[in-house]
C-alpha cells in the first residue's frame, strides 16, 4: 500500500534524525 511506504519512509527519516526516539 503507498499509506504504508510513505509511513515507513517518514519512519526512516525519523529514525535517521532520532535514531533514540524510536529504539525498535
Amino acid at each position: 500500500d503507498i499509506g504504508r511506504l510513505i509511513i515507513q519512509l517518514i519512519s526512516n527519516h525519523l529514525l535517521k534524525k532520532k535514531p533514540n526516539s524510536f529504539p525498535h
